[in-house]
């Protein structure tokens, strides 16, 4: 109750980002939606879906974890806004992408439980997968997943970061997104 009413408990973490710089780009994204589409909806889900991405990539690289409800306000933001800023996308298409996100991830992430024994990837990731499929035509979901693998395995290698060490997964999915959608928005 205290961290709700009153001060908060010493040992819980702030979740927002301090620096500004993720507010800045929120706003930006809008901005840009406002701009680009002249679109209510489209400037909505644009702002819904760089907020939830933003906590997203916080909470995967403080904690660990990927909130189911990160995942779901992006794909509610794709469901209503995706059509609209991509006319021959429709909402099969759009299924089709999610789902070959997800399937592409879950075989990835059974290779390593059985090469190694462990878990390489949490149902979050998956389901992160899946959100962000739905803004996309399948081709480029398919590029989305290689580009955010490529990018953390990039992160793991200048880091450094031991075999055993965990990697989030989260921030490079929607880095990776974003540069596939971005590169089907300007082909």
């Amino acid at each position: 109750m205290g961290g709700l009413l009153g001060k908060r408990p010493a040992n819980r973490a702030r979740l927002h980002d301090q620096s500004g710089c993720g507010h800045s780009f929120r706003l930006i994204a809008a901005s840009f939606a406002w701009v680009w589409t002249q679109n209510p909806i489209v400037t909505s889900a644009a702002l819904a879906c760089t907020t939830a991405g933003a906590v997203a990539v916080s909470t995967d690289m403080r904690f660990g974890l990927l909130a189911d409800l990160t995942s779901l306000i992006i794909a509610g933001s794709a469901l209503a806004a995706a059509p609209l800023m991509s006319p021959g996308l429709i909402y099969a298409a759009m299924l089709i992408s999610s789902s070959l996100a997800v399937g592409i991830l879950a075989m990835a992430g059974l290779y390593v439980r059985l090469r190694r024994g462990q878990i390489g990837l949490g149902a979050g990731d998956l389901l992160l997968a899946g959100a962000l499929g739905l803004w996309c035509s399948p081709e480029k979901a398919a590029l989305g997943i290689a580009i955010g693998a490529v990018l953390t395995l990039a992160v793991g290698l200048i880091t450094k970061a031991r075999a055993s060490a965990r990697l989030p997964f989260g921030p490079g999915l929607i880095a990776g997104f974003t540069i596939a959608y971005a590169i089907d928005r300007l082909l």
